[in-house]
This record gives structure tokens, sequence and C-alpha cells, in this order.
């Protein structure tokens, strides 16, 4: 069985400089397994402008967090209005071991492909809540990054 768990509606950052968790998504322990796949797919508007605006997703054993390691490389867009992202996190062949793949350069926007760099990991227990957490920052204050809207599509393997 497919499990979906999504954002509720828009949550936009401005104001602030600094990375700031915009949502935590929480995946229920045991929810995944030993072998399944964590998809995470988001659609963002923002500011177009010549100065950064930055997206993180972090994966964590606490919602929130700013500093938990990547799931997937940051994405920093400049002089553009939108993006879309697509990012896969899937089980070791255990509960407390993850991996993902770095495709290429331009993160979470360009999923598919090949890359030098080695494979991701993480050493969470996933038999109890893990979190996606999607955070932004901007560079000028005076700008705005909104997260429209975020899924994890999550595909439990045993």
């Amino acid at each position: 069985m497919t499990v979906v768990i999504a954002t509720a509606g828009p949550v936009t950052l401005t104001g602030v400089v600094a990375e700031t968790n915009m949502v935590s998504l929480r995946i229920p322990g045991g929810t995944i397994g030993r072998n399944g796949l964590v998809e995470l797919r988001t659609l963002w508007s923002m500011t177009n402008s010549a100065n950064a605006k930055t997206m993180w997703t972090r994966y964590s054993a606490t919602p929130g967090s700013t500093t938990a390691l990547q799931f997937n490389a940051q994405n920093v867009f400049t002089t553009v209005a939108t993006a879309q992202g697509l990012s896969m996190l899937g089980g070791n062949n255990s509960t407390s071991s993850q991996i993902e793949y770095y495709t290429n350069a331009s993160g979470f926007t360009g999923p598919y492909g090949t890359s030098g760099a080695n494979i991701g990991t993480f050493s969470l227990d996933t038999t109890a809540d893990t979190y996606v957490c999607i955070n932004g920052q901007i560079a000028a204050a005076g700008e705005t990054l909104t997260l429209q809207h975020a899924a994890l599509v999550i595909f439990p393997v045993p």
C-alpha cells in the first residue's frame, strides 16, 4: 500500500535571511520498512531576482531541523519565478540504514541522471517517527520564497 503525506497549503518565507524550517512532514514509525522508497515532490514560487533563494530538504529524527543531513543537494535559485523538485530516499536492507542518490549538480530539479558523487547515507531508526524537514533561505529580507505544495509518497517494503 502506498502512503501519501502532504502539506495543507502554501507556506511563505519572507523577512528572515537564515535557514528556516517551512514544514516538517512526519513519516510514522514502521512505515518505510527495510527496503522501502520515499519520494518527495515539491512545488515552489519565489521572487524573480538576482538574489539567491535556497531550498534544503533534511531527514531527521526531530521536526523542524535546520542542521540534520541533507536529503539531496541544497538548491539555490536566482532569476526564476518557479521550481519543482523530486528527491528520493530508500531503505538499505535495514530499518536503521537509508541511502539517497545525488544525481547532478541541480539537485532536486533534475533527479534522474548520473553523478560522480557517492551515495548519501543516513542511519535513522525508521521504526520510530522520522521527519522530512523542508527549509528555505532568502538572501534579501524583502523577497519571498513560497513552498506551494509538498507531498511524500512512500512505497513501503518490509
